[in-house]
């Protein structure tokens, strides 16, 4: 998006991303294949008419998940190493224009408490 905006970014900042985004999609598309296999037998009542077909999508869904986590530590490895570093170079090319704030806590509204019924 940068570089479309006339902002093109040195390798050193583009290719982390496409790493990360890489991963990211990696996870992402384990996670809806588990789903889906996952769906698709309970919809067609697999362990009702092919308990060892079920028990094969369960095991294969296992492992999909295992591959789904695996790239989602990438992510967090990644991050965690670098993430620092990324973010200052980001901010190099891209300066903040005003000064991020905390925000101004909001003022408490005090409530009277109802009148006790009477007796």
């Amino acid at each position: 998006m940068a570089k479309e905006h006339g902002h093109p970014l040195p390798k050193k900042v583009s290719s982390p991303f496409k790493k990360l985004q890489e991963s990211l999609g990696l996870w992402h598309d384990y996670v809806v294949l588990t789903e889906r296999m996952l769906c698709e037998s309970t919809d067609d009542l697999l362990a009702h008419h092919d308990a060892q077909l079920q028990r094969n999508i369960l095991d294969l869904a296992g492992l999909t998940l295992k591959r789904a986590e695996a790239q989602l530590l990438k992510v967090a490895d990644f991050w965690k190493t670098e993430g620092e570093t990324l973010t200052a170079e980001i901010r190099g090319h891209f300066p903040l224009t005003q000064p991020v704030e905390p925000p101004k806590p909001q003022p408490t509204v005090e409530t009277t408490p109802a009148p006790a019924p009477a007796a």
